[in-house]
């Protein structure tokens, strides 16, 4: 007993060790996040108390209406503004029903929220003399619909051996025989590579570039026949080439024009040679201005 009294007292191991230390700081941070986040919370409630204490009763009761009138109108278009008619304008070649049936619309369908551009696009893609198509909306049922045709169509020869019509800009209009061919002006000089009707023409050839060049060309030269007024007096086109255009005037007098820059001025001092020719002659009239700035006119042998 006497030696256990004398003998040392031990301590206890030191608390304090890095495990606790972490430990403590981790209690540290949960207790502080929590703290911060009670504050968010209150700061928040006040604000929303803040918010509804500004906006007035008066306020509220606008923005209600104003949500009514929104409700009403996008129930308005849902349940009214239905097509109750398509009116057609312009036509001449295809009906007025034939349009309406390409057109894509059926009554009952949304007035405002249809696609012009679709509607247009619809007729155009299946009725190829159709040139343009403006769409109107006439509130509250009606659906308008005005058309342009084209006025003049060329005959061209298909690599198919069959005819075929084009437009100035290009378009397949349909297949034809010989004898409708020779009513009209005749395309020459070049023949269209896999012809669709309704579609835009493509030239054959084995250099594509060539060909677009013929295209380019072609439509160049019978749209700017359009525009003078000559398509009257054209009885056929000759495009071999982009840079080898020429028409017949008549009978009476083939036309070179060499390539398509200027055509409008060509054409125009074409009449200023006519009036200063006879009406019994005939030959060539040289507009390609290959050789000056002077047309050359070649009587016929």
């Amino acid at each position: 007993m006497e030696h256990e009294k004398n003998e040392p007292r031990r301590r206890p191991p030191e608390r304090n060790s890095r495990a606790a230390q972490a430990a403590q700081q981790r209690r540290d941070q949960r207790r502080e996040q929590a703290h911060l986040e009670e504050l968010r919370q209150k700061q928040r409630k006040r604000a929303r108390h803040r918010t509804r204490r500004r906006i007035n009763p008066g306020v509220w009761k606008r923005i209600l209406i104003m949500a009514a009138v929104v409700a009403a109108v996008v129930l308005s278009m849902v349940l009214f503004f239905r097509v109750r008619s398509v009116e057609v304008t312009g036509s001449a070649y295809y009906t007025a029903d034939e349009i309406r049936a390409a057109c894509g619309v059926a009554q009952g369908d949304n007035l405002l929220t249809l696609s012009r551009a679709r509607i247009a696009g619809n007729i155009m893609a299946e009725l190829p003399y159709v040139s343009t198509v403006q769409v109107t909306r006439r509130l509250p049922d009606t659906l308008e619909l005005t058309v342009t045709e084209y006025d003049v169509t060329y005959a061209a020869q298909g690599a198919d051996g069959a005819s075929y019509l084009i437009t100035a800009d290009g378009k397949i209009t349909e297949k034809i025989d010989e004898t409708a061919a020779r009513g009209h002006i005749a395309v020459t000089g070049l023949q269209l590579a896999d012809p669709v009707v309704g579609q835009q023409l493509t030239v054959a050839g084995d250099d594509d570039v060539a060909a677009q060049g013929q295209h380019d060309a072609l439509c160049a030269l019978l749209q700017a026949l359009e525009e003078a007024g000559l398509t009257k007096k054209a009885a056929s086109v000759a495009v071999p080439s982009s840079y080898e255009l020429s028409f017949w005037y008549g009978d009476q007098y083939e036309v070179k024009l060499g390539n398509s820059e200027n055509l409008p001025y060509k054409l125009a001092y074409l009449e200023k040679v006519l009036e200063s020719l006879a009406d019994y002659q005939t030959g060539t009239i040289d507009l390609s201005f290959s050789e000056g700035s002077e047309a050359r006119f070649t009587p016929k042998q």
